[in-house]
């Protein structure tokens, strides 16, 4: 099985991955261990909007209205 080669630049990993998938160099991988995910923290904030701002947000996000 091939192993996942050193890339010159990101474009060059780009280019390789959009011809690969994962699952040829699954021999190379190796299981993670301790890895957390950690929620990131939101901050509350307060804005003045007018109500017609107001409804056009709502329109882009009718689930959180």
């Amino acid at each position: 099985m091939a192993k996942i080669p050193k890339f010159k630049s990101e474009e060059e990993e780009v280019k390789f991955w959009d011809e690969h998938t994962l699952d040829e160099f699954a021999e190379d991988l190796e299981p993670a261990e301790d890895v957390e995910f950690v929620k990131p923290r939101k901050k509350l904030i307060s804005l003045r909007m007018d109500p017609h701002q107001i409804t056009a947000l709502k329109k882009l996000h009718p689930e959180r209205a």
